[in-house]
Parts: C-alpha cells; sequence; structure tokens
C-alpha cells in the first residue's frame, strides 16, 4: 500500500486502500486499522494539506519581514 508523508509529531505517513488505514509511526511502528470510512483518511489528507499550507504562509512572512 502506497503512504503519504503526514507531517504529524507521531504520524510519519498514513495509506488508505480497500477500507483499511494504515498508519506508520516515527518509531517505526505500522498499525494497520481495518472498516475505516474514507472521509477518515481523507481527513489525515487534509491535515497534511493544512500544514503544508500553513508552513509555505510562515516562511513568506519571514522572507518578506522588513527589519
Amino acid at each position: 500500500m502506497d503512504r503519504m508523508f503526514v507531517c504529524c509529531s507521531k504520524i510519519k505517513s498514513a495509506g488508505y486502500e480497500h477500507s483499511i488505514l494504515e498508519l506508520e509511526f516515527h518509531n517505526g511502528d505500522i498499525f494497520r486499522y481495518f472498516s475505516v470510512p474514507g472521509d477518515v483518511y481523507l481527513g489525515l489528507y487534509q491535515l497534511r494539506q493544512n500544514r503544508i499550507l500553513s508552513q509555505i504562509y510562515k516562511q513568506s512572512l519571514l522572507r518578506n519581514k522588513n527589519f
């Protein structure tokens, strides 16, 4: 199963296929959760997108800051 990077303090990556959610943690553990609704995975994906956008915004503020 393909996993995406998540940007979380505990979770390194997440994958979803056929109602199975697979989480890889930074300590190397991998857990599989069965019968998971797709919107749970979508929530992780949106969390990832929001964090990436937040990081881009913060970096742009630092670059454009007048001293």
